[in-house]
């Protein structure tokens, strides 16, 4: 499927297994099938009760940790990575942590399409995206929502233009580890 200008990601807004199972068993098959067809070791938490999260939430979290483990495949060059998935009392965080190459903020190509993507996945639920990675250690991603999804207050940009390459500004924040 050819990606439209301005979407957030190639795949259809909602994965056929999320109408199928349940949203924890969605995301063990996930990670599972990850696991076997790329030799990757994943270990998946989950902290949630997932009859407390909407759909629409569950669609966005299932994807964003779709493209997160993508990229831990095909370009972190990882042994190892840790999803974790919580809810607490109106929030609900993921983090995507990955043993590989990591690296430099600076160096990342315009159009990072799964980056940008799961960025604009959060933003769209009012989330907050942000990265922890530099060269040579790994990279951990932080996704927090509201457990409410599109009612939850607006937080302010993320954005950290004096780390981002080009003119334009990144659409999430970036640290190094």
């Amino acid at each position: 499927m050819a990606k439209a200008e301005g979407t957030a990601s190639t795949h259809p807004a909602k994965p056929a297994t999320l109408d199928d199972v349940a949203f924890t068993t969605a995301l063990t098959h996930l990670t599972q099938q990850v696991a076997m067809r790329s030799g990757l070791d994943v270990q998946l938490r989950l902290d949630i009760r997932s009859r407390d999260l909407d759909p629409e939430l569950q669609t966005t979290i299932y994807r964003i940790v779709e493209e997160g483990l993508t990229n831990s495949v095909n370009h972190a060059h990882a042994s190892s990575v840790s999803v974790g998935v919580s809810s607490r009392p109106r929030r609900v965080h993921v983090m995507i942590e990955d043993d590989g190459v990591g690296f430099e903020v600076d160096n990342v190509r315009d159009g990072a399409v799964g980056l940008v993507g799961m960025s604009e996945r959060a933003r769209s639920l009012r989330g907050r995206f942000e990265i922890e990675t530099e060269p040579s250690a790994g990279t951990v991603l932080f996704v927090e929502f509201h457990a409410g999804g599109r009612s939850a207050p607006s937080y302010r940009s993320w954005t950290d233009a004096t780390r981002w390459p080009a003119a334009t500004a990144a659409p999430f924040r970036c640290r190094p580890r």
